[in-house]
């Protein structure tokens, strides 16, 4: 099953998308897409301090995530995988030692944490993927960022990816020689035990953000097992080549269906934050791992610009889904944008080319 989300997709009918729906319209048209439930984060900070919130069709605006009553504030940035498995997990920064610290926790049983992770430095902008393998940025001891993975069997394992500041990893994939949960799982009660998924024993792959040269861009790194870096590299392709801007904050959906291969076998959708002339827009690209006699490398194809508001739009947050009726693929992206003076969350049905504002309401709502 291959998206071809860029070739549905005309640039300008994004870019210059008119009417804008509210959040009624966007969970009629979700459901009626035939996407499955989710359930959907945002950062509020309407209190003055970080508290991870809820939207939801059944409740008006926003609700807290009350994590067995340990977090009511002070609660960052998400990090939800395993989309469509038992359990999912959710990791979310919290006040730690160096500033910022992540809490791993399997979503649904909120009476115990997983792990913290938390170095002397911050820990922040987790991302997970289906197999409790956590990606996020620590800080190091020179006051930049590097890229570093957790796993509840191999603890904290820093990557190290050439100079400058490494941030805001997504998986691109991160194998498993196990399913996520067996068939006959209870839902939501089965936990695996102690060394029986460990996806750092096999190949994984991540992108992230980086300067080496002063302005961040694109990059990749294919790892070997036990987070052994084989290769590293700027993320390429001619339409990145030629984006004179900075990019950051990259995201490829999460949605893996318990299977142990979790390699993509054709185009992938990534988004980022492009920082053009002064302005923050969204962009969509794919992206497909090239195979070659003496290694591997990532590449982009394709580019299409989902954003050209007054004001800046951040954190691109993709879910894909499927048709099966209509055959072919539904990709939402969530993001934050203050078009309107405080930023608020808002979705976009890409194939459609389908804006919706979900919050409306005073301070900050960021980072779906």
């Amino acid at each position: 099953m291959k998206h071809a989300i860029l070739a549905m997709v005309p640039i300008a009918s994004l870019a210059a998308a008119g009417g804008m729906g509210d959040a009624a319209d966007f969970w009629a048209d979700f459901y009626a897409s035939f996407t499955p439930g989710i359930e959907l984060l945002c950062v509020d900070y309407s209190s003055g301090e970080p508290v991870l919130a809820q939207l939801s069709p059944y409740t008006d605006g926003l609700r807290a995530l009350d994590v067995h009553g340990r977090y009511p504030a002070g609660m960052g940035l998400p990090g939800v995988g395993g989309a469509f498995t038992n359990p999912n997990t959710l990791v979310y920064e919290v006040p730690g030692e160096g500033g910022r610290a992540l809490e791993v926790i399997s979503h649904h049983r909120f009476d115990d944490a997983v792990a913290v992770i938390d170095g002397p430095g911050e820990d922040i902008q987790p991302d997970v993927f289906g197999n409790r393998c956590v990606a996020f940025a620590r800080e190091n001891a020179d006051g930049g960022y590097d890229i570093a993975l957790w796993t509840e069997d191999s603890g904290v394992k820093v990557l190290d990816l050439g100079e400058g500041d490494e941030m805001w990893p997504t998986f691109f994939y991160a194998a498993s020689e196990e399913e996520l949960a067996p068939l006959d799982a209870e839902p939501y009660t089965w936990e695996p035990e102690p060394g029986d998924l460990n996806p750092l024993n096999e190949p994984s792959a991540i992108i992230f953000q980086a300067d080496p040269d002063g302005r961040y861009r694109l990059h990749y790194a294919l790892l070997g097992p036990g987070g052994v870096v084989e290769s590293t590299g700027e993320l390429t392709g001619a339409v990145l080549d030629g984006f004179e801007g900075e990019m950051m904050c990259p995201d490829i959906p999460n949605q893996y269906w318990g299977e142990p291969d979790y390699a993509p076998d054709g185009p992938t959708p990534l988004a980022f934050q492009g920082l053009l002339d002064g302005n923050r827009d969204l962009y969509l690209t794919e992206v497909g791992r090239v195979s070659f006699e003496w290694g591997a490398r990532l590449e982009v194809e394709g580019l299409v610009r989902l954003t050209d508001w007054p004001g800046d739009e951040k954190f691109p947050e993709l879910f894909a889904a499927y048709d099966w009726e209509a055959d072919e693929p539904v990709t939402w992206c969530f993001f934050a944008s203050d078009r309107d003076g405080d930023y608020d969350v808002y979705a976009l049905w890409v194939e459609k080319g389908r804006f919706y504002q979900l919050t409306d309401l005073e301070g900050t709502q960021t980072a779906p």
